[in-house]
């Protein structure tokens, strides 16, 4: 049994897998017991003869090269297989910070938390850098923290199921951070940095907007929960619906709002609205058909297609409120 499991999913990486190979080595020197799993997907670069090559020099723990069906196909394959009791995955393109893994698994093993989440580094194509800090509170508006500064207790991801890879190609791990949200499993953020991330990547893909989208629909009863808790949430939440389905629509063809597109926004709409008091119900309405003229008058001088989208996304919220 490892205290932790560093998991990297890669297929073709060869050219960043080194780097994050020698990231993980200072591990290797901390208090904790850690194994570095890596799962490739048949890569055709070299990969596989590579990886036996850092088996026999003791560098890495263990690899599988074999196809897969996707990213979280793959990343589920190495929840299977970890022998951690605290999981992290770091990218092909990623780096770990060895003493911000160890802060961001102090507080499993000393069983505070099911789950923690530290700071990330993203380093921009220019250079540049942004630190990211972990902030739970968003978990439904944003994504509250990075994956590669992620760490889950192996038994916790094993309970949950993993990542829902057959119904999100993209945003599966923003997926599981909101699951894991609303299920109140206990989590705490750390301070420290644990990862270094490049821009790039999956996320980056034009679908991953339409998944974002699918996302409000997948939680609506988080939502709901929300507005009950604190009904003035309403506004931000249909501001968010209006905004995703606009961006989902735009990156779509045709840049039409299709029928299933207005039978979702309805029924999240419906669902929102019968848990608002009737003064803030009206008050919403009153404001999304301001902010639907707005965008009318606004689309004379600036005849854009995201102007006429959010018209009709203002009128179809404020008809179904």
């Amino acid at each position: 049994m490892y205290d932790l499991s560093v998991v990297t999913v890669c297929k073709n990486a060869m050219q960043f897998l080194p780097r994050c190979i020698a990231s993980i080595q200072p591990l290797y020197s901390t208090s904790l017991r850690v194994e570095h799993l890596i799962i490739d997907g048949a890569s055709s670069d070299g990969t596989a003869e590579y990886l036996k090559e850092q088996l026999i020099n003791g560098q890495i723990t263990n690899f599988v090269s074999e196809p897969d069906k996707g990213l979280y196909d793959a990343m589920n394959k190495g929840i299977h297989l970890a022998k951690g009791k605290i999981i992290v995955f770091i990218n092909a393109d990623d780096e770990i910070v060895a003493k911000g893994a160890e802060a961001c698994c102090e507080p499993i093993l000393a069983g505070r938390a099911d789950y923690t989440a530290g700071c990330a580094l993203y380093v921009k194509q220019t250079g540049e850098t942004i630190l990211l800090k972990p902030n739970i509170k968003k978990a439904l508006w944003r994504l509250p923290y990075c994956h590669q500064a992620m760490y889950c207790s192996t038994e916790l991801l094993r309970k949950v199921g993993g990542f829902k890879a057959d119904k999100f190609r993209i945003a599966a791990d923003t997926e599981l951070m909101r699951r894991l949200f609303t299920m109140n499993i206990p989590f705490e953020a750390v301070e420290a940095t644990a990862a270094h991330f490049h821009a790039g990547g999956v996320s980056s893909h034009p679908a991953s907007r339409h998944e974002v989208y699918m996302l409000m629909f997948h939680f609506t009863d988080a939502y709901c929960n929300s507005v009950q808790k604190k009904p003035f949430s309403a506004f931000y939440i249909l501001k968010h619906l209006r905004r995703y389905a606009a961006q989902k629509v735009l990156h779509s063809d045709p840049r039409i709002l299709n029928q299933e597109d207005i039978s979702l926004i309805h029924n999240f709409v419906h669902q929102i609205g019968k848990k608002l008091p009737i003064f803030i119900k009206l008050l919403a309405k009153i404001t999304f058909f301001c902010s639907g003229l707005w965008y009318r008058l606004t689309k004379i001088f600036n005849s854009s297609e995201k102007q006429r989208l959010n018209a009709e996304l203002c009128t179809l919220i404020t008809k179904t409120l």
